[in-house]
């Protein structure tokens, strides 16, 4: 799935997914945090952001991606979750946020032989 966050630069901000990972903005700082194994080794990356306008998150069945203040920081991690089935809390007192259910993208390769 992707979402779409956009924020007031004065609150904090918070989103859990499946109980595994937890992304949070507060007091200038930006966190990516794993509560289990999702993360494959990887528990926490952090990142001092003065001012949070806007967050995106792509997460899929083996990676999340999060582009803070369109992409003025990015982070990306290995995540697999233990369930397919996506639960996402959010916890921010202002601003809007979107989601969209993303399907794959079928690609076909035609190799041509070369003489």
């Amino acid at each position: 799935p992707r979402l779409r966050q956009q924020a007031d630069m004065g609150q904090p901000f918070s989103l859990v997914i499946n109980q595994e990972v937890e992304i949070a903005w507060e007091n200038g700082v930006f966190t990516l945090k794993f509560s289990n194994e999702s993360g494959a080794g990887r528990k926490t990356r952090k990142a001092k952001i003065d001012g949070l306008a806007s967050v995106r998150v792509y997460a899929d069945s083996s990676s999340v991606e999060i582009f803070v203040n369109d992409g003025e920081f990015v982070f990306t991690s290995r995540y697999y979750p233990e369930s397919q089935k996506r639960q996402m809390v959010l916890e921010h007192s202002a601003g809007k946020a979107c989601l969209w259910s993303l399907k794959p993208m079928k690609v076909c390769l035609r190799m041509e032989e070369k003489d």
